[in-house]
């Protein structure tokens, strides 16, 4: 997640479109802020269930495939 998350925010500071993902971006930021890095979230987590949708929306974005 950290990773697509990044790239989105990098994505939108180059002046990237992003009518389209910034709820998902804050969304992540806050899933992030509960599951920070090192936190050890599995495929099979609860967890991941929530993060997964938003991690597929930010990889989505991130290879010009949404706005």
């Amino acid at each position: 997640m950290f990773e697509h998350l990044v790239a989105a925010k990098l994505n939108v500071l180059m002046g990237c479109e992003s009518s389209c993902i910034d709820e998902t971006i804050a969304d992540a930021d806050a899933w992030m802020a509960l599951h920070p890095v090192g936190s050890g979230v599995t495929a099979d987590s609860p967890a991941w269930d929530d993060g997964e949708p938003l991690f597929l929306l930010l990889d989505k974005y991130n290879n010009g495939n949404l706005c």
